[in-house]
């Protein structure tokens, strides 16, 4: 089982642990949601990851655009308060036309699921200079397929082969008002082209006293340049950041969903309607230009929630079950998303021990069931790449990032990763 603190994650013996119509009038949050007890002092349900090593690597499956990058620097250490925030942690859509029916080999809760043509899926590198473990850390990309990643305590810019340091974790905290900061929550993107980066800091209260941990949200516009955007204190332990327009994101914390704009703060969602657990490695969120979002709870829950930044509702989008293989006695996680720049949202779910590993979906702002999902056919799959590498738990934690050329980034660990038509 998988346990996932704040500072810590380890894994012990084997597992055992531009209309908006997306949310229908129908769906309303869910039973869930009314009765879910208030009592935050209960312990919650940690993310779990299979155990065992990755397969021995095959050096003729994989042809890597590049070998391992050296970084420009080492990374810079900045002490961090361990016990504060959680260290456990975005292609145009296929083509309807090419796209064609394929029995997943589920259990027919979803039906038959549109396959998409064969795209390739190659590594750009390997031994990135990012020290990213068992959470989903904040990824972009521009539109010159520039990505961008945070590993907590630097942003780095990959651009081809060549890996920089885009800020450095006292670049990105120099102009905060943080007395005193301890690490890069999540990044996003804007149309507006600046990079959105949620920080965090230490009060230095009890982690459990209900207390509010101080984190701002800053902006950046190029390498080594940071501004200080808005002051985001008022909510407890920040957790996960989407930006929907410029100027304008959307922060789940213990509160809930809230949005943050030039104009001030509105809470939109409970915490119990977005689901959201404390201290979840695979939780996450992401939002569309529309304000349609999807929300991953993580803790092993193996939901996908959808709901609307209007705030006319959240529902349930999948359970990992429609997808489980019918074999496996495991409940498949949804592990990562992003945004489609061509409209919808790219997801990876988690097959656990059922030897199928995991897989790449495209799904539609209004898809109901197999309508409007879309698995994503990679060569090789996800399942032999992931027996290429040695690095053990890597294809189980995942970010995502699309580029408007169609290009998918995928991350895991140290490795970066693309699926290309």
């Amino acid at each position: 089982m998988l346990l996932c603190g704040f500072a810590t994650c380890f894994v012990a013996a084997t597992l055992s642990c531009n209309a908006r119509p997306l949310v229908p009038p129908s769906v309303t949050p869910s039973a869930h949601d009314a009765a879910a007890s208030t009592d935050d002092a209960a312990q919650p349900v940690h993310d779990a990851a299979p155990s065992g090593a990755d397969g021995e690597p095959d050096a003729g499956s994989i042809a890597p655009d590049a070998g391992s990058i050296a970084p420009d620097a080492a990374p810079e250490t900045v002490p961090r308060d361990a016990g504060l925030f959680d260290t456990t942690r975005d292609a145009p859509s296929p083509d309807a036309d090419a796209a064609v029916p394929r029995d997943a080999g589920m259990d027919g809760a979803l039906g038959d699921i549109a396959t998409s043509p064969p795209r390739r899926l190659t590594q750009v590198l390997s031994g990135g200079p990012w020290m990213t473990f068992q959470w989903t850390p904040g990824m972009a990309v521009d539109e010159q397929g520039r990505v961008y990643l945070e590993d907590q305590t630097n942003v780095y810019m990959v651009d081809g082969q060549t890996v920089s340091t885009y800020l450095t974790f006292a670049e990105a905290t120099a102009k905060t008002n943080l007395k005193n900061p301890t690490q890069i929550i999540d990044l996003d993107r804007g149309p507006d082209g600046l990079l959105y980066l949620l920080v965090g800091g230490s009060d230095d209260k009890s982690l459990y006293s209900g207390n509010s941990v101080p984190s701002v949200v800053i902006r950046s516009g190029g390498p080594h340049v940071a501004e200080l955007w808005q002051d985001a204190s008022k909510l407890t332990f920040a957790k996960r950041m989407t930006v929907w327009a410029a100027g304008s994101v959307a922060i789940v914390s213990d509160e809930g969903l809230t949005l943050l704009s030039d104009t001030g703060s509105q809470g939109l969602y409970t915490r119990y309607q977005i689901h959201h657990q404390f201290g979840c490695a695979w939780e996450h969120i992401v939002a569309a230009p529309s304000g349609v979002f999807l929300e991953l709870p993580g803790c092993n829950e193996g939901t996908l929630w959808r709901g609307n930044l209007d705030g006319s509702g959240v529902g349930l989008l999948y359970d990992g079950d429609q997808f489980k293989a019918p074999t496996n006695q495991y409940k498949p996680n949804f592990v990562c998303s992003t945004r489609d720049p061509s409209g919808g949202f790219y997801f990876v779910l988690g097959r656990l021990l059922d030897n199928q590993g995991s897989h790449l979906y495209h799904v539609t702002e209004t898809a109901s069931g197999a309508d409007g999902l879309t698995l994503i056919d990679t060569v090789p799959t996800f399942v032999e790449a992931s027996k290429t590498q040695n690095e053990t738990f890597a294809f189980d934690f995942c970010s995502l990032a699309a580029a408007p050329d169609g290009t998918i980034f995928y991350a895991t660990y140290s490795q970066l990763w693309k699926v290309s038509r």
